[in-house]
């Protein structure tokens, strides 16, 4: 009991040293071991405050005093050691140190989310840590065809609230800008496309009334019948007028023409001017937003007549101011014959003349581009000629006939077939007008190939008198219908097919994107006896493309031997060889077999012993350059190949025991006694399959000795290395395929 109770004070006394925090010097020295004297003394004023006086007084009296002095000195140094540095050192340790360490470091350290810059780059922006700012740059997109940008083609967007500011949208604006486009040049803008403006020839010239040859009819004649072929029986030939009215500013309204691109000034001066000033006034004028007004040319104001109406000769809702009477309007053109006259309108009923410039005539600006010039190529059509003018579409007969009143000049057009078409017709005014050039210096006033200098009929009529033009003045009238005039047909070059059909009618397939019309042929020729083509899988056809031009298609292509790739090539199989004719049986290698000729296995073909001896250098030269028996990709032979040729010495032919092989070039290692064992024998040619004496080159060098090679001596068919500066018999080998 008295050990117990000695090490349980002990052990409490630890305790409470450890559990406050530490002790002073003295503490730690009371603690520290002590002899049996110490322990006894310990004990003895221990036990009175822990157990009852009984246990004390009893035992000192009935044991041994040996007792003590033994228990105090095992047990006080045992359990005092073991206990107190075990439990107190690992419970106050662990405990506090866990907990406080573990709870604030975990609240501190809870994920906050990608940075904004992350998020900016997550989102394919471009981020700027002085502004905070996320950016990108974005590409205009939606640029119609026949547009280009008038302005920044690209612009920044901004990364806010998880979103992308709003993209710019392509917006069609003469004033550069981002996103901002515009027409290419020939092209005008037509609300929602760039659109290639038409040509006076391609508008309508609004008369819807058929007439005989003196008064209106009630309907116009049927095909074939008298009178047919006016102008308004082609009105699907045309395009009819396309006029709108516009106000870019407030109370200035202008007329926008879808057909051709021009803008109209309506409010036109009450005033009248003499030529010089007219083209001042235009000019000069800024109206409906716009600084650049023109005076129009003939062609461009005969574009908006309607001849269907008469003093004026025009919509006059969209031009209610427009001059009646024996008023003129003036054009930018000037009469090249005199230059004190200038070109101008009759809208009264839709003449052009000439008027001296002195003279005071109305005016109405226009702005835009102008007509195309006129573009006229002459085609020999099943051996006629006819004239294509590119700006119109329009295709006329390059004969004419002279001296026509006007309703035979409808039934002369109705009525022929000329370079294989039979859909020919008598223009109306504007398509005849279209063959005008106001600004010619001379007579005839029309670039058309060989123009007389006269009057040609249009199937535009008003009751007894129908429209003429006169390249002889450059002017526009109407005249009798009993008068006698010229006569040009006209059709329209587009009613001939497409070339997309022409193409399908061919057996050809057209592709829209090239625009070409294509197909597959064989190549010319026969695929000889045991020959492949060597066409990349072709099998011996090609692509023809068909010339719109010539009206024909492309040449054929023959079958040519080749061994190399290409259209309509082909090579013999294998095992035969072109003997310039045909594929034929490859022979032999043998002593008496011509070359090329094929190795006993069927793998290798053997060409003719080069001409004469030459190095290692020459005989690779030699090799890579030769043709023969129509076959060119020969190489010198490598050791083993080379070695096939050997014969009656099982040592060094082929998987003899000679080392030397292309896997083992050494000559240390590789070469042994056996490569050189054969002797010679009276025999001429013994040992080589063509009968072939004397040193041969072969293309493996020693891969121990610089600037040395391997080579054959046939006489001993022998194996051995030799300098590559040597000179050599040659023969050189093509595998079999």
């Amino acid at each position: 009991m008295k050990k117990f109770l000695v090490s349980f004070a002990l052990f409490a006394a630890l305790i409470f040293v450890v559990s406050c925090g530490g002790s002073s010097k003295k503490d730690n020295k009371e603690n520290e071991p002590v002899d049996d004297t110490d322990v006894v003394e310990t004990d003895s004023d221990t036990e009175p405050t822990e157990e009852p006086t009984t246990e004390p007084t009893t035992e000192p009296t009935t044991e041994p005093t040996t007792e003590p002095t033994t228990e105090p000195t095992t047990e006080p140094t045992t359990e005092p050691t073991t206990e107190p540095t075990t439990e107190p050192t690992t419970e106050p340790t662990t405990e506090p140190t866990t907990e406080p360490t573990t709870e604030p470091t975990t609240e501190p350290t809870e994920p906050t989310g990608p940075t904004a810059e992350e998020i900016c780059t997550t989102a394919g922006g471009t981020w700027n840590s002085e502004t905070e700012t996320c950016t990108k740059t974005a590409t205009c997109t939606d640029l119609p065809e026949h547009a280009e940008w008038n302005g920044d083609e690209s612009y920044t967007q901004t990364y806010t609230d998880s979103a992308w500011s709003a993209e710019t949208a392509a917006e069609h604006n003469e004033t550069e800008g981002t996103c901002h486009f515009k027409c290419i040049a020939g092209y005008f803008w037509n609300d929602t496309e760039c659109r290639k403006p038409l040509s006076l020839g391609n508008i309508c010239t609004g008369q819807t009334k058929c007439y005989n040859a003196s008064a209106k009819l009630e309907t116009c004649p049927a095909e074939e019948a008298a009178f047919f072929g006016q102008d308004p029986q082609y009105t699907d030939k045309c395009n009819a007028q396309n006029l709108s009215l516009e106000t870019p500013v407030a109370g200035q309204n202008v007329v926008f023409d879808h057909n051709t691109g021009l803008m109209w000034q309506q409010a036109t001066p009450d005033s009248t001017y003499n030529w010089e000033d007219a083209v001042n006034y235009c000019d000069g004028l800024e109206y409906a937003g716009y600084s650049d007004w023109r005076l129009p040319d003939s062609k461009e104001l005969l574009s908006i007549l309607d001849n269907g109406k008469s003093n004026p000769a025009v919509d006059t809702t969209k031009f209610p101011n427009m001059p009646t009477g024996e008023s003129n309007l003036w054009t930018s053109r000037e009469y090249a014959e005199d230059s004190t006259k200038a070109r101008a309108l009759f809208p009264n009923y839709g003449w052009i003349r000439n008027r001296a410039k002195t003279e005071s005539s109305n005016i109405m600006c226009v702005r835009g581009n102008g007509f195309p010039v006129s573009s006229f190529t002459i085609r020999t059509i099943a051996g006629q000629d006819v004239v294509t003018d590119s700006t119109t579409g329009l295709m006329w007969r390059y004969s004419y006939w002279s001296d026509v009143n006007w309703t035979a000049a409808l039934e002369s057009c109705e009525t022929t077939n000329y370079a294989g078409y039979s859909d020919w017709r008598l223009p109306n005014k504007n398509e005849l007008a279209s063959l005008l050039n106001f600004d010619k210096s001379g007579k005839p006033y029309s670039d058309f190939p060989d123009m007389p200098s006269s009057r040609f009929w249009a199937s535009t009529s008003v009751f007894d008198a129908a429209w003429d033009v006169r390249f002889d003045s450059g002017t526009i009238y109407y005249d009798s219908k009993t008068s006698s005039y010229n006569v040009r047909c006209v059709r329209n070059a587009s009613d001939e097919p497409t070339a997309e059909e022409k193409c399908t009618a061919l057996g050809g397939i057209w592709d829209p994107e090239a625009e070409t019309c294509t197909k597959i042929s064989n190549c010319i020729g026969l695929l000889p006896e045991y020959a492949e083509w060597n066409d990349d899988g072709k099998d011996g056809k090609y692509t023809q493309t068909y010339n719109y031009t010539e009206n024909a298609w492309s040449a054929g292509i023959a079958k040519e031997y080749s061994e190399e790739a290409g259209i309509c090539h082909f090579k013999c199989e294998s095992g035969y060889l072109w003997n310039g004719t045909e594929c034929a049986l490859l022979p032999v290698c043998s002593s008496t077999s011509s070359t090329p000729c094929k190795d006993s296995e069927g793998v290798l073909i053997w060409s003719s012993k080069a001409p004469s001896m030459m190095n290692l250098s020459d005989a690779d030269s030699h090799c890579d350059g030769l043709t023969e028996g129509g076959l060119s990709d020969w190489h010198l032979p490598t050791i083993s190949e080379l070695r096939t040729l050997i014969q009656n010495c099982e040592y060094t032919a082929t998987n003899g025991s000679c080392g030397v092989k292309d896997s083992c070039l050494s000559s240390g290692s590789c070469w042994n006694t056996t490569c050189s064992i054969c002797t010679a024998n009276s025999t001429e040619g013994y040992y080589s399959k063509f009968s072939d004496t004397g040193w041969f080159w072969s293309s493996s060098e020693t891969s121990d000795i610089t600037n040395y090679a391997w080579r054959i001596n046939f006489d001993f068919a022998s194996v051995a290395e030799g300098s590559n500066t040597g000179e050599l018999y040659v023969r050189c080998v093509r595998a079999n395929n």
